[in-house]
């Protein structure tokens, strides 16, 4: 029976996990999502230092003529396309336009969901009820 107590004032003074403890020890025990804030993270710098590391505009020319389908060098780092075009500067051009389209739509996602449901706890009742068979529905096809 001692040793029953004694666990028990043990484990009693083990202090609780606040909510976000408890999230965070979930999200770094997930190596997926680790890796993937790392990637994102890693792609975020090179967007804002573009303008050092990014030697060309998206359109611009490498050098004159003959230029396409050059291998990475100095003043190209991953070569040339077909027509001359520096392959890293449009990388992160593109990935700055894609960074800057998944932060707007997860934004814009968040804000209706937000507004949609704050209406519908406040409405409650048979629009509570149509708006979440609505929301229903755009779950079930996700490509929406």
């Amino acid at each position: 029976m001692h040793g029953l107590i004694q666990g028990f004032v043990l484990n009693k003074s083990i202090s609780p996990l606040s909510p976000r403890q408890m999230a965070l020890r979930r999200f770094v025990s997930h190596k997926a999502a680790v890796v993937s804030c790392v990637v994102i993270g890693v792609l975020a710098l090179f967007v804002i230092f573009a303008p050092l590391t990014a030697r060309y505009g998206v359109n611009q020319s490498v050098q004159e003529p003959p230029n396409s389908f050059l291998a990475p060098r100095a003043n190209a780092w991953l070569g040339t396309d077909d027509i001359g075009r520096d392959l890293y500067s449009r990388l992160i051009y593109g990935v700055r336009v894609s960074l800057l389209i998944g932060l707007a739509s997860a934004f814009i996602s968040v804000t209706l969901g937000a507004l949609v449901g704050a209406v519908s706890g406040f409405r409650g009742g048979k629009f509570d009820d149509i708006m979440m068979r609505v929301t229903d529905l755009f779950l079930h096809f996700h490509f929406l």
